[in-house]
């Protein structure tokens, strides 16, 4: 198997075909986690390749898949639950219409003689991403909050509410 970085346009990326099911099919995609994702992308940019096949099939990042599909349809004038493309941040907006046509990638393609079975390679990826405990969380935000920066401006920076800081700092 040989993995290697690269570059594909959103509109050739695909989510399933007859011989793939990603494991992920209901953890982390709320609607309001997409929109969640959607807006961080929006502000820091994908920060995670996607895990594809030479062929455009995701195999790992399904939520960022979906995010990346709201920005295009806010691109195209739907209201998605995100930014408006039209009100300010147009450096932002212009970024993410790069973004679409230049997503960031992992290609998984097989060397000669390799076999690699794409669904146990998913579900790998799924099983090694653990979750941030709420003490580490807290570590981090009371970290950002010893620097000086208001519960406002961190829930600003991580694209959460100030509510959801409060209640993790006070953890």
């Amino acid at each position: 198997m040989n993995i290697t970085e690269g570059r594909m346009p959103f509109a050739k990326l695909q989510l399933a075909d007859i011989d793939f099911e990603n494991p992920r099919t209901h953890s982390g995609l709320a609607p309001a986690e997409i929109i969640e994702t959607a807006s961080s992308i929006l502000k820091h940019g994908l920060l995670v390749p996607l895990l594809v096949r030479p062929d455009g099939l995701v195999i790992a990042g399904k939520r960022r898949y979906h995010a990346l599909d709201l920005l295009s349809q806010a691109l195209e004038g739907k209201d998605v639950g995100i930014d408006d493309p039209s009100a300010g941040q147009e450096g932002r907006w212009t970024k993410v219409r790069w973004l679409l046509t230049e997503v960031p990638v992992r290609f998984v393609s097989l060397v000669m003689g390799d076999e690699v079975d794409y669904q146990a390679l998913s579900l790998v990826d799924n099983l090694f991403r653990s979750d941030l405990s709420s003490y580490e969380i807290a570590a981090a935000l009371a970290g950002l909050s010893e620097d000086g920066k208001t519960g406002a401006a961190i829930a600003q920076m991580i694209g959460k509410s100030p509510s959801y800081v409060s209640r993790k700092l006070s953890a």
